[in-house]
């Protein structure tokens, strides 16, 4: 989970650096407060042989406590939930599906999947056994897919959001990604409903939802709900290693 920093108005700073990276994937993965406007954030911090409860501190490296810090959250509240602590993907998938949206729509190279909330991220995770929010499965081989129908009354949007943790590339690899899945959305029609991309070469341009996602380990699929039924698959379109 990359964190980007922004202050405490949803606004960009000047230190924390933006994506995408070399093949194209979508930096950073969330954003958190790193610095308020005309303050700094509270600290502990150890300054030589004296240890300050609070000290003025600003910067990406206040944003990714925050970030940790409800991650753990996150952990304790899906423990008590389902009784056993969620996977990596989860918690990674939790905070990018409950993100503020900052920028343009969707993610982009600046905000990533948007700003942490940390409130909605554990009470999602508290209603999702309950609703059925949270899918959890695997993929072993080539072609192997995953089905699930969902129903949604038509008055309410719908975001749908996968990701999984993928073996490390070859430092030689061109693009990154191992394992290759796409998320696929079809309404009672048939009709498909893609993923959000970006382009690498046109960065500013805003995200769209036309083709599928070879790049990246998280696919979302936002749409206004015009239909009731939808079907889900989580399909393995490249090389498995399970």
């Amino acid at each position: 989970i990359t964190v980007g920093a922004v202050n405490d108005t949803g606004n960009m700073t000047s230190y924390s650096s933006w994506g995408p990276t070399d093949d194209g994937r979508i930096k950073p993965t969330v954003v958190a407060d790193g610095g308020q406007s005309g303050a700094t954030i509270g600290s502990t911090y150890p300054a030589g042989s004296v240890f300050y409860p609070y000290a003025g501190l600003t910067g990406t490296s206040m944003a990714a406590p925050a970030v940790s810090g409800t991650a753990i959250l996150l952990n304790q509240q899906f423990n008590k939930t389902y009784d056993r602590l969620p996977e990596p993907a989860t918690v990674k998938a939790s905070l990018i599906h409950t993100a503020e949206d900052l920028g343009r729509e969707g993610p982009d190279y600046k905000y990533g999947w948007g700003l942490v909330n940390a409130t909605e991220a554990v009470d999602y995770v508290n209603n999702s056994k309950k609703k059925d929010l949270i899918k959890r499965d695997s993929l072993t081989s080539l072609g192997d897919s995953k089905t699930y129908e969902v129903s949604a009354p038509e008055s309410e949007n719908l975001k749908f959001t996968l990701v999984w943790s993928d073996y490390p590339a070859d430092s030689a690899a061109g693009p990154t990604l191992a394992n290759d899945l796409d998320l696929i959305v079809k309404n009672s029609s048939g009709d498909r409903k893609y993923p959000y991309t970006l382009s690498w070469k046109n960065r500013t341009e805003p995200a769209s939802q036309n083709s599928k996602d070879s790049k990246n380990v998280v696919e979302q699929v936002e749409i206004d709900n015009s239909d009731n039924s939808y079907s889900i698959t989580v399909n393995a379109s490249n090389s498995i290693n399970g």
